[in-house]
């Protein structure tokens, strides 16, 4: 009986891939813990200032598709860099990312302009106000948010830590203090003391 050629075995192949939504080293450092772990991969090489990717695999034990199905279960715009529709999706992202910061900016004004009424005497913390908070930081948090979220999520079910993470669990910090802290006026609940709504919606 003949044995399996080992060359044959451990061939490798090379596979290139635009990646979007990079930011920073944390992000090329999370790409590469999450494949590194991957059975098959030899290799991983992520340049941040190209957007790309350099992977060198096992083609007998790990697809293509199943690479491009880790780095978008991580929150990152995964493309052919030899299609033209690259550019598209690229420009359709960055458009999407300005209107959610735009958004979020202008939430966080109208919050400050609130809190900064407050703490100079314009005008006294009155119940409606601490609802008012809340429903920005819902819409920030969830909705502005929700790309930074799932990035999040994708990185804490592989063990990795990144910004993405940091912020997530920060802002969920912020959200749960000032929900501890909301006014019911109609059951006569003021809130924990010690958690002010407004001031931990902020965050």
């Amino acid at each position: 009986m003949g044995t399996a050629d080992p060359t044959f075995e451990r061939a490798t192949e090379n596979l290139q891939l635009k990646i979007g939504g990079m930011s920073c080293s944390f992000c090329t450092g999370a790409i590469t813990r999450a494949l590194g772990r991957q059975r098959g991969i030899e290799e991983v090489h992520v340049s941040l200032a190209h957007e790309e990717a350099l992977i060198r695999y096992r083609p007998q034990e790990i697809a293509p598709a199943d690479i491009t199905r880790i780095l978008r279960s991580l929150g990152y715009l995964v493309r052919d860099p030899r299609k033209v529709a690259a550019f598209e999706e690229e420009a359709a992202l960055r458009r999407r990312e300005r209107r959610d910061l735009l958004s979020a900016a202008a939430a966080a004004v109208l919050v400050v302009i609130a809190m900064g009424g407050m703490w100079i005497g314009l005008w006294p913390m009155r119940p409606w106000m601490a609802w008012v908070a809340w429903a920005m930081a819902s819409y920030v948090l969830f909705w502005n948010g929700r790309r930074i979220l799932r990035m999040a999520w994708g990185a804490a079910r592989r063990g990795i830590t990144n910004q993405h993470l940091l912020l997530a669990v920060g802002a969920a910090g912020g959200y749960v203090g000032g929900l501890l802290g909301m006014p019911l006026p109609a059951v006569g609940w003021q809130g924990l003391p010690g958690f002010p709504p407004i001031d931990f919606f902020a965050v």
